[in-house]
């Protein structure tokens, strides 16, 4: 469950592994008293990044808030070794028949490209999620996938609907 919860963790921000392991309260910035940014200068890069908190997100936040581990550290998400987790990535991705070797970073990819671009979010605020200091670094998530595809022709399908075409 933990495994479970540090992975989706990072599917919902897009955090690297070293920037979800040392994120705390103290990165969590407040409007009207709800939690909405998360506010964290990168482990590789040392540049600030400013994630907006999904659902999700929140949720896991609330999740672990009275652990004796969050009282004690004051980091939002249980620790791991990078190894140790990838470790039982894999062997989730096993159990699962998963053809992707499961690894943490694919949480991240999947942020850039099923939670974020999938959705719609231009790739210039998805370079901006992940903390890239060059759209070029982004672009590898942008590749065009056949859902993307699909939902494209669905809204082009409804500005030529049969009673706006001109005969």
């Amino acid at each position: 469950e933990i495994v479970r919860d540090i992975f989706l963790f990072s599917v919902y921000t897009g955090l690297r592994f070293k920037d979800s392991q040392s994120i705390t309260e103290k990165s969590v910035e407040y409007e009207n008293d709800e939690p909405k940014y998360l506010i964290k200068y990168q482990v590789k890069t040392k540049d600030k990044v400013e994630i907006p908190i999904l659902k999700p997100t929140l949720y896991l936040i609330n999740k672990y808030k009275d652990t004796e581990y969050r009282k004690k550290t004051g980091c939002l998400m249980p620790k791991f070794s990078n190894v140790k987790l990838n470790a039982y990535l894999k062997a989730i991705g096993d159990i699962a028949h998963i053809k992707l070797k499961l690894t943490h970073h694919v949480a991240r990819h999947t942020c850039a490209t099923t939670v974020l671009l999938e959705n719609g979010v231009p790739l210039i605020e998805v370079s901006k999620w992940l903390g890239h200091a060059d759209i070029k670094s982004t672009s590898v998530y942008a590749h065009v996938t056949r859902n993307k595809l699909g939902n494209t022709a669905d809204r082009l399908d409804e500005l030529f609907k049969m009673d706006n075409v001109v005969s």
